[in-house]
């Protein structure tokens, strides 16, 4: 896969940490059916989707892995959106190619992964496994650093996550925070602009960030207070959802970094290491 590399220094760190970032790998696969017309395992062995015109971004997602297995990376952001649309072969790849993962996998809910699904809340819990039993919220202790994964897909932010993330933060560790939506920065406005006002109009920027709203008392507000606060160590930010590769300060010294689809062949590499 094509590689951009970025490097996060967080002082006192005693160790230097590899991480990769995907987002948006929008995998659908549907079941085979045999003669007999009943359902098969979804396959999922990388040989199948390599060759031209196969699938895809199923085969991009499995190229992520085995990047990130290869490096013998510290951990595999998968920042939302990893499913296009809910379909049991979907599920079953996706379940599946994780468990080959040789490398630990911090995922997060997109808004793809439950489209289409009838039942929403039942549909999510079949990816909770994949997200350490919950996909709401979830934190993962490496040790010098936190991994922290929040789902907003739905933009928004319940109470719950909100006592999540505080708990979090009074441990007082370095956070790297996964989450699909990224925040409305300055410098990730007029790429979302340029990449999306054709199809989507001026609403592009609502649609895809999460503003920071003048009513102190909003969720969004609420959550901008929270981790823009100099006083905790939330360091940096990772997020999908728009489609393209950005990096910017979302507070002094803090960072938010969103990544190209899984499915165009490319990853980044994050490199966290002391000063």
């Amino acid at each position: 896969m094509d590689q951009e590399t970025v490097t996060l220094k967080i002082p006192g760190l005693t160790r230097t940490y590899t991480f990769f970032h995907t987002s948006d790998a929008h995998v659908e696969i549907a079941l085979e059916t045999d003669a007999e017309g009943g359902k098969q395992r979804a396959e999922y062995a990388a040989e199948k989707y390599t060759n031209e015109g196969s699938n895809i971004p199923a085969s991009t997602l499995l190229n992520a892995i085995r990047t990130a297995d290869e490096a013998k990376a510290d951990g595999l952001f998968l920042c939302g959106d990893i499913g296009d649309h809910y379909t049991e072969g979907t599920i079953q790849f996706i379940r599946a190619a994780l468990k080959e993962a040789k490398t630990e996998v911090f995922y997060v809910m997109g808004n793809h992964e439950c489209a289409g699904a009838e039942d929403k809340g039942s549909a999510r819990q079949t990816f909770a496994e994949m997200m350490f039993g919950c996909p709401d919220f979830w934190a993962r202790d490496l040790g010098e650093i936190l991994i922290v994964g929040l789902d907003n897909s739905d933009k928004y932010y319940t109470e719950e996550q909100f006592a999540f993330l505080n708990e979090q933060i009074a441990k007082n560790k370095p956070i790297l925070l996964l989450m699909h939506a990224p925040l409305m920065t300055d410098a990730i406005i007029d790429p979302v602009k340029e990449k999306w006002s054709e199809e989507m109009g001026a609403g592009a920027c609502d649609y895809f960030l999460i503003d920071r709203p003048e009513d102190t008392s909003h969720p969004y507000r609420r959550f901008w207070d929270l981790v823009q606060n100099p006083e905790n160590h939330i360091m940096a930010i990772f997020a999908g959802h728009v489609h393209l590769s950005n990096d910017g300060e979302f507070a002094p010294g803090k960072r938010q970094y969103t990544m190209v689809p899984t499915y165009m062949g490319e990853i980044r590499k994050v490199i966290v290491t002391g000063e």
